[in-house]
């Protein structure tokens, strides 16, 4: 196992083929290749250990039945080998899930796709369109071509004018499943990639201190719940809570609701949800006379298309596209002013809301520092793209959380049907929702939610992401926003180079300008750099008496290149910066003291600095990969006024210390492992240049998943072309060095990992990064004078690493050295250690 470059001439040449049938990869790693990273955790999901459907009775051409009894028998499979994938091949596969007496996936003792910990649904690699996001505008892109979809199956209901519809199941969700005596917070490495969904959500909850039923609960709407529905022996009133449904957390809990915790290893990769809805059947949201009916329906309006409540989460290139089946119906419900009578619904999957990360339904707890589920680390949500009409396309929060290069499509919530595939375009017959009165030309005072991002967490860092026509005929028109839900306040944030376009998508459709920022909370660190927004960035203060500490703006525009408005309300205490305004372009001192160090789980790495600056706008943090270009990671917020601060926040709920909350700190959660990686933090003016840098480090490298040597071998399928040790071109290079070496597909390789070749005296030097991580595995460099096709033993062993010391350490540089005078040609060696 070895790749050959020839010496002469110093420069490399090889070329190496290798083609797998079936995945075993790391999908993320395979995807995100370049200098953004992905969070190593990843790694750490069994993907070599494939459990294929068709192996356990299921297939394109079975029953949804039999498709489901096939997951389940490979996921248990899987759960038995320590974790693994249970695969779909390419097709489509129906879905039917358990009827425990109301139907298929009905009531409150069915079930979904429920997941056990380290197992994790994928589907085959597309070939064509790979990317839910590919650009930075707003265009309506937002389709992933998936080659494996799963359909599943849907409930009958008739429209206004007695057609027949469908809408999803109860249980239409991929979810998770406990052992016996755990909850949802000690399942843990779950996900699902490269998979469509057809007709269901992802659901994966916390965990609180449950009460015996939904209907001995005290929580907010438990005593709410249907005690007749699905039928009167097993309604949902007796639905014993564990966190497995989106009812649980709102209908519950013992009271006070006490969150107990979360798991940890959420991912979401490369998904498409169409026809995605948490079906509410469940609890009544208005009036009960004597003409509403049990099996009343809409959407949850609580519960995101995507929820994942949890540390180590990674959403990504996930598409949630506008629907063509949504559908008019009747329904008898209470508007606003509290008359029942039958009206017009609107059945919209727009409505619900769109990715959703420890927030939404935590809204019953307190979010106390730590430990409420608000503030879970390593939170990760970008190139996402989400269609919304009402509600909320994204709500996000964790510590060291990046929320980079999303969209949320939207249609104004008006008055006005919006455009084709919505039912009766153009019309403005007034619809109900959820209770919520969606578009109706009274009653325009109600708070439909109509918000692009709604944000919480602490340490966060918001990036080119991007909203369109926000608002409703309420009082919204948020666009990028946060608010004081539960006291939730800004901790250490930073918006950069975000967008909320002035856009009318369709008659109609107009959105309101909205903001970007925060409204009426606490400020402890808030950076707001080139955002554009046609109405207010900033924060819009909504009571005295709030502590605005370390706010700083600059180069923020309205969509016509004009200065954005700043908003510049405050208590008098503090007072934001305008670097604008000022025109700061001074010299900044430059961050000191600059130290990486990996974390101990090696999930990702922590930079500390000091802050020796007075003037600064905030810092600009970027990492290198292999030598290859600097990329940033996070930019943080101005630490000034705050780092001499012992004072706590304003009340109970925010008892960390200011300085201790925005602090002159970073935790790389997108580092990937094996690699050789770098730092520099810089300290910025209104340039935002390069000038006052800290760095960069000395390399480090975070160490991947310990394999033996046999384990490592056998992530690669065997036979004709595919095997390892197979050599395609006839080039005398097998397909197993190439990931030997580099740990990517040969077909693209990672350039800066290979070798570089230098005179140095008489000597031929050259470097390459170790990369495996396998405790029996052994590189050797190699040289001979005769032909790349020489067989063994006709090569020499070179001196290995610097000044002939063993380098054995993923990650590590390593210099080689051969003699030039006789050396033509040169190979790193695999092989198997004792």
């Amino acid at each position: 196992m070895y790749r050959i470059f020839a010496c002469a001439g110093f420069l490399p040449a090889f070329a190496v083929v290798c083609a797998f049938a079936q995945p075993t990869d790391n999908p993320v790693a395979t995807h995100y290749t370049g200098p953004e990273g992905y969070p190593a955790w990843t790694d750490d999901i069994h993907w070599d250990q494939v459990f294929d459907v068709t192996a356990y009775g299921g297939g394109t051409g079975m029953n949804g039945t039999q498709n489901f009894v096939a997951f389940e028998a490979a996921r248990d499979a899987a759960y038995a080998a320590g974790g693994g994938v249970i695969y779909f091949p390419a097709g489509n596969y129906s879905i039917t899930l358990p009827d425990a007496g109301q139907g298929p996936g009905v009531g409150p003792q069915s079930r979904g796709l429920m997941l056990r910990s380290g197992t994790v649904i994928r589907g085959a690699t597309p070939a064509g369109d790979r990317w839910a996001r590919s650009t930075t505008a707003y265009s309506s892109d937002g389709e992933l071509d998936l080659p494996t979809r799963l359909v599943f199956q849907r409930r009958s209901r008739v429209d206004e004018s007695g057609t027949a519809r469908t809408i999803p199941a109860d249980w239409s969700l991929v979810g998770l499943r406990p052992e016996p005596g755990q909850g949802v917070k000690d399942v843990h490495r779950v996900g699902v990639a490269w998979i469509e969904l057809d007709g269901a959500t992802i659901y994966w909850g916390a965990d609180y201190l449950w009460a015996s039923t939904w209907n001995a609960s005290t929580a907010w709407i438990g005593s709410r719940t249907k005690n007749n529905w699905p039928d009167a022996t097993t309604p949902w009133s007796s639905r014993v809570p564990d966190g497995t449904h989106p009812g649980d957390t709102f209908c519950g809990p013992s009271s006070p609701a006490t969150f107990t915790g979360s798991g940890a290893g959420r991912l979401v990769f490369g998904v498409k949800l169409t026809d995605a809805a948490v079906v509410n059947d469940f609890y009544w949201t208005d009036g009960r006379t004597a003409n509403a009916k049990q099996g009343s329906f809409s959407i949850y309006r609580f519960a995101g298309r995507v929820a994942a409540y949890g540390s180590d989460v990674f959403i990504a290139n996930t598409s949630i596209p506008l629907s063509a089946n949504n559908f008019l119906y009747s329904q008898w419900t209470k508007n606003q002013s509290n008359v029942t009578q039958n009206r017009t619904m609107l059945w919209d999957y727009g409505n619900g809301i769109g990715i959703d990360v420890n927030k939404s339904l935590h809204g019953l707890g307190k979010p106390a520092l730590p430990g409420s589920g608000y503030y879970e680390p390593g939170v990760v949500v970008r190139d996402n793209w989400v269609f919304s009409r009402g509600n909320k396309g994204y709500e996000i929060s964790g510590q060291w959380a990046v929320v980079e290069n999303n969209h949320n499509h939207r249609y104004y919530l008006g008055y006005t049907m919006p455009p084709a595939p919505y039912p009766s375009p153009g019309s403005t017959v007034p619809t109900w929702s959820d209770g919520w009165n969606c578009q109706t030309s009274g009653e325009n005072s109600y708070d439909y939610m109509s918000r692009g991002y709604d944000l919480g967490g602490r340490n966060l860092w918001v990036d080119r992401c991007t909203v369109v026509n926000t608002g409703s005929t309420g009082n919204d028109g948020e666009g990028i926003m946060s608010q004081r839900h539960n006291n939730l306040d800004i901790y250490s944030w930073a918006f950069t180079d975000n967008r909320q376009y002035n856009q009318n998508l369709g008659s109609g459709t107009s959105g309101e300008n909205g903001w970007i920022g925060g409204y009426g909370q606490n400020v402890f660190g808030l950076l707001l750099l080139r955002n554009i927004n046609d109405n207010t960035i900033g924060h819009l203060q909504g009571s005295p008496g709030f502590w605005m500490l370390d706010m700083t703006a600059a180069g923020n525009l309205k969509n016509s290149g004009a200065t954005a408005n700043l908003s510049s309300a405050h208590n008098g205490l503090y007072l934001p910066k305008d670097f604008d305004s000022t025109n700061h372009t001074n010299a900044v001192p430059p961050p000191a003291n600059l130290t990486v160090t990996p974390l101990g789980d090696h999930k990702g790495v922590q930079l500390d600095w000091m802050d020796t600056a007075s003037n600064e706008l905030g810092f600009r943090v970027e990492r290198r990969i292999n030598r290859g270009p600097w990329q940033i990671v996070a930019y943080r917020p101005a630490i000034n006024q705050s780092k001499n601060l012992s004072i706590t926040g304003n009340d109970s709920f925010s008892p960390t210390p200011i300085q201790q909350i925005n602090n002159p700190r970073w935790v790389d959660y997108a580092a990937p492992r094996e690699h050789r990686l770098e730092y520099r933090v810089f300290a910025i003016n209104g340039h935002d240049d390069d000038s006052f840098v800290a760095g960069p480090t000395a390399p480090i490298g975070l160490p991947g998943p310990a394999l033996t040597y046999a384990q490592w071998i056998a992530r690669f399928p065997t036979g004709g072309a595919d095997d390892p040790l197979d050599d395609p071109d006839r080039d005398g290079a097998s397909n197993l060095v190439e990931f030997g070496q580099c740990g990517n597909d040969p077909v693209t390789p990672d350039t800066p990992m290979l070798p570089g070749v230098a005179m140095e005296g008489a000597d031929l030097v050259f470097t390459y990064v170790r990369r495996p991580s396998a405790s029996g595995v052994v590189v050797k460099p190699q040289y001979n004078a005769a032909t790349p096709g020489v067989s063994d033993p006709g090569w020499t062993d070179a001196v290995h690493g610097v000044n002939g010391v063993t380098v054995s350490v993923a990650g590590d540089e390593v210099t080689v050295r051969i003699p030039a005078v006789i050396a033509r040609f040169a190979r790193l060696r695999v092989e198997q250690g004792l």
